[in-house]
């Protein structure tokens, strides 16, 4: 677009610039400050949709206090971000040049209120036919999407058949990870693994990928866990459409088809996705009835299955709990829940998951999940220590990898990332006696994937002093603590911080980069403690002053544990709690 503009007589050049390095005017780098007033703004936004619709107004009602401005602020907050980093950099070259921000007129959400909140930019809007045809564009996405959905999995063959006793009670599971029953890598079942007084059936929700195996299945089976593919749970939906709850389900979604022709063009596209999120609401409720289920554990609420399970348990005798997995750097609608009870790592995360302040859930303080504490990891762990041994290295750094982002709106360049890691790889080649054990978040960011050709790499794991810990096929599924534990002392990132968090529970001191100037929620307990460093150069160069001083408090987190995390045994509170809810639902 811009070699045809520059064609035609206009100068169109593009500015050299990276999301993580503009500093907005309150000293914090733009992607941060766009994620964080995306949150508040995308929930103000959506509570006005609904608010302006008699539909959504009665439905947001019905089915509990606000799953619906949740449901649209989670749609629209990435979006909303995206048109934040853009309207910020504008206003960081505002002041050395007369600038004028154009953009294309959102076709997900009225911009009005992200014009007063960046009012000191000059906003001009462009493309009502273009943005008639996205608008278009989105809702026709929605509407496929929703239509396929709907009909894929009865296209697709089940690959495991469920045979379990509805008699017995159950609990629908809801999270993203690989199914696996085992305490040696990261497993979505630690609050389950080593429990015996386990009183009801677990039924996992979920695609199954290659990765689960016969034996899986079979192991999940005999601890009465069954996995439910969205195949079979499809096919629920036909078994109770006369019951009155799917009726009133059906009058709600014919109210939104009725009003859906004579809406705003942003608010088409969000009706049509509540249409289907009540169609999805409506095979849970068949789910629970067949299946017996009494109560939901989620731990990932960015998907619709989430709220549709939310808004289920106001028609329906089920109690909706919430489990925290991530130490969150800010709030965010994408994170939140509407759900009954939410176990959290300490009370200092009391209401970082919900939209209401106090919170509209029952806090649990269940602490972090305690699978470092197992006897098959430290074994996995030990045998990294005798790998490193072998090839003469006695000080052994634990590396924790963020996600890579491939374009400058991201937050962390493939550019800034080599050289962070280079730096770190540079002290261990120039000192023989240390390596290093890097576990990444994601199998696409393993350093030997993202640069095959780095020859510091290549001589560093032909030395055996660099290691890579990676299991699974979209997340690692190598646990954060088995390379604390195969480690002295861990780096991770402030932005993330739930790896350090969990190798500062194995006992191991554990450093966070903070190179991007980003304010998080912890910031006043971190301060405490010797643990946060501004950059790779300085946390290696603290590394050196603790392996001369090893009495130093660098990377000792004994001082502000506990208010991150109980240390107590709580493992068998979640099982306790989901006992008693089944038992007195009956």
């Amino acid at each position: 677009m811009a070699a045809v503009l520059n064609a035609i007589g206009f100068d169109i050049r593009e500015l050299n610039f990276h999301a993580s390095t503009v500093v907005d005017q309150d000293g914090e780098t733009i992607f941060f400050k766009a994620r964080r007033d995306s949150g508040p703004l995308s929930i103000d936004i959506a509570r006005d949709v609904v608010n302006s619709s008699a539909a959504l107004t009665i439905i947001n009602d019905y089915y509990g206090t606000d799953n619906i401005v949740l449901n649209i602020a989670r749609k629209i907050c990435l979006p909303i971000e995206v048109v934040l980093k853009q309207a910020f950099v504008a206003r960081f070259h505002r002041d050395n040049h007369d600038v004028t921000f154009i953009c294309a007129k959102p076709s997900v959400f009225a911009p009005e209120k992200l014009k007063l909140h960046v009012d000191s930019v000059d906003w001009v809007f462009y493309g009502h036919s273009v943005q008639l045809w996205r608008v278009l564009q989105h809702a026709t996405t929605a509407l496929m999407r929703g239509i396929w959905h709907s009909v894929k999995p009865y296209l697709k063959k089940p690959r495991y058949s469920v045979n379990m006793d509805n008699s017995k009670p159950s609990v629908l599971l809801l999270e993203e990870d690989d199914p696996h029953y085992s305490l040696d890598k990261r497993s979505m079942f630690d609050w389950h693994i080593g429990q015996e007084n386990i009183n009801f059936n677990t039924v996992l929700w979920r695609h199954l990928n290659q990765n689960t195996t016969i034996t899986d299945i079979e192991k999940m089976n005999e601890r009465d866990i069954f996995a439910l593919e969205m195949s079979q749970f499809a096919t629920f939906s036909p078994t109770a459409r006369v019951t009155p709850k799917l009726k009133q389900i059906r009058a709600h979604q014919w109210r939104l088809i009725f009003e859906i022709f004579h809406s705003s063009p942003q608010k088409f596209w969000m009706m049509i996705n509540v249409i289907f999120l009540l169609g999805l609401t409506k095979k849970v409720i068949c789910a629970t009835d067949r299946l017996n289920i009494k109560a939901v554990l989620i731990k990932e609420f960015y998907f619709n299955h989430s709220d549709a399970c939310i808004m289920a348990s106001a028609l329906s005798d089920i109690s909706v709990f919430g489990r925290q997995y991530s130490s969150l750097m800010m709030k965010s609608p994408i994170m939140m829940g509407n759900c009954h009870s939410f176990f959290m790592f300490s009370d200092h995360f009391r209401t970082t998951f919900s939209l209401a302040d106090p919170p509209s859930y029952t806090p649990i303080v269940a602490g972090y999940p305690t699978t470092h504490n197992n006897t098959t990891l430290r074994t996995r762990a030990n045998a990294q220590r005798q790998r490193f041994a072998k090839a003469g290295v006695s000080f052994v750094i634990g590396g924790f990898d963020e996600a890579i982002e491939y374009n400058k709106w991201g937050l962390i360049s493939p550019q800034a990332h080599i050289r962070e890691l280079e730096e770190l790889l540079q002290f261990i080649e120039a000192n023989p006696e240390t390596g290093v054990a890097v576990k990444t978040q994601f199998m696409s960011s393993l350093p030997s994937k993202v640069y095959p050709d780095n020859k510091l790499i290549k001589r560093l794991m032909k030395t055996g002093q660099y290691i890579e810990l990676a299991q699974g096929s979209h997340r690692n599924i190598i646990s954060p603590a088995e390379a604390a534990l195969s480690s002295d002392i861990c780096i991770g990132h402030k932005f993330g911080a739930t790896a350090s968090l969990e190798a500062a529970l194995c006992g191991t001191r554990s450093l966070l980069l903070d190179p991007f100037a980003g304010k998080s929620l912890q910031d006043k307990i971190y301060q405490q403690a010797e643990i946060v460093y501004p950059s790779m150069a300085s946390a290696v160069a603290a590394i050196q002053h603790l392996r001369a001083n090893p009495v130093s408090t660098i990377g000792d987190w004994s001082n502000i544990i506990d208010q991150l995390s109980s240390q107590d045994d709580r493992s068998s509170l979640i099982v306790d709690t989901l006992n008693s809810t089944v038992a007195r639902s009956g």
